[in-house]
């Protein structure tokens, strides 16, 4: 009787243990399947921050080879000199 007890009591004990196993390997799966979301999100995230920082470099190479002068100072915006409009005529 007493081995049937200790065979009962064995199966139970790995009837739990399967049991925990099978939730544990849920859980990691979980985990797995977030972990694999989030690092999407961040190689996502750093293209987006390297399109950005090629636009801007960009933006600021075409500034700076442009023809246009922005204007930096008072003197600047209040400038005397004639415009020229596209018909080539200049106005005063």
């Amino acid at each position: 009787m007493n081995f049937l007890k200790v065979v009962l009591f064995s199966t139970l004990q790995l009837s739990d243990l399967q049991k925990e196993n099978v939730r544990l390997r849920e859980d990691l799966e979980r985990e797995n399947v977030a972990r694999q979301t989030l690092q999407l999100q961040v190689e996502s995230k750093d293209q987006l921050l390297s399109t950005m920082r090629a636009q801007a470099d960009t933006r600021s190479a075409t500034l700076q080879s442009s023809s246009y002068m922005i204007p930096t100072t008072a003197a600047d915006f209040t400038s005397k000199t004639p415009a020229q409009d596209p018909s080539g005529k200049v106005s005063h």
